[in-house]
């Protein structure tokens, strides 16, 4: 018994450790990473019947170097910059105390312009992004009104 306790005890500071020691996600900057749901503009705790427009805007500016060569191939570098922008419209609703649909409607625009010696190459990608409906509920929160802290259950 004591020997399994151990055990268990042994595991979860390896755990720790690795959690400690974890490297920060590295996505690339082309697709704007993040959560998707979560926004600058808060959670989306809102009083019962009320409804919420607004717009969130991001935008990024990026270099980047042509990747290393294997041997024996042309050894002048690529290289590729990057503007973007993406504005999103959201819409949320909330039917029901602690129920809340939210709706995102993103527009991006994209520019990549790709050098390899004195050659330029221009590329645009822009449009509408995907639009993503999705619903939260409040599974607690310390009290009715104006609450600071909640735990929110999200899908979408």
């Amino acid at each position: 018994m004591r020997k399994r306790f151990a055990s268990a005890r042994l595991a979860a500071a390896c755990l720790c450790l690795c959690l400690l020691h974890a490297e920060p996600a590295r996505a690339c900057s082309v697709c704007l990473p993040g959560d998707p749901v979560f926004s600058g503009a808060g959670s989306s705790a809102q009083e019962q019947g009320s409804f919420l427009l607004y717009l969130e805007a991001r935008g990024y500016g990026k270099q980047s170097g042509g990747l290393p060569h294997e041997a024996g191939e042309d050894e002048h570098e690529l290289t590729e910059e990057s503007r973007g922008e993406r504005l999103d419209l959201y819409a949320s609703w909330t039917p029901l105390d602690r129920f809340t649909f939210t709706l995102d409607v993103p527009v991006v625009w994209n520019r990549i312009v790709a050098m390899h010696e004195d050659e330029r190459t221009r590329s645009t990608l822009s449009g509408l992004g995907d639009v993503a409906l999705s619903s939260s509920v409040v599974l607690w929160r310390e009290r009715p009104v104006l609450p600071s802290r909640w735990l929110e259950g999200r899908s979408g």
